[in-house]
């Protein structure tokens, strides 16, 4: 039997979201070509995902890719920078409801 001990695994749905500045992109991957790469890439995994107030939001209402694996594995990211929310979490998984999230908790509770 294989387990999995990643974010979510076939799940109905999941949403992240983590500074950009705790992907440990090199000098010559920090820049918006680079960063755009990996949204391009999330986006053909049927993963929603943008660039917002310096943060990477992302998210999915069928994961069966594991994002958050490819981020640490390719970006030396750690897992506990990320705000997870989870299938059952209660919130609905949307970029317009991150960047909500991101204007109230992480960014001085400006509303835009």
């Amino acid at each position: 039997m294989k387990i999995r001990n990643g974010f979510v695994s076939n799940s109905s749905s999941s949403s992240f979201i983590i500074e950009i500045a705790s992907l440990n992109f090199t000098q010559e991957f920090l820049n918006k070509d680079r960063i755009q790469d990996v949204l391009d890439f999330a986006r053909t995994q049927d993963w929603k995902c943008d660039v917002y107030k310096n943060y990477l939001l992302a998210t999915t209402f069928m994961d069966n890719f594991d994002f958050i694996q490819y981020l640490e594995s390719n970006y030396s990211m750690s897992y506990s920078n990320i705000i997870l929310f989870g299938s059952y979490s209660g919130f609905y998984h949307d970029l317009e409801e991150l960047k909500k999230f991101v204007n109230t908790f992480l960014y001085g509770g400006e509303v835009e």
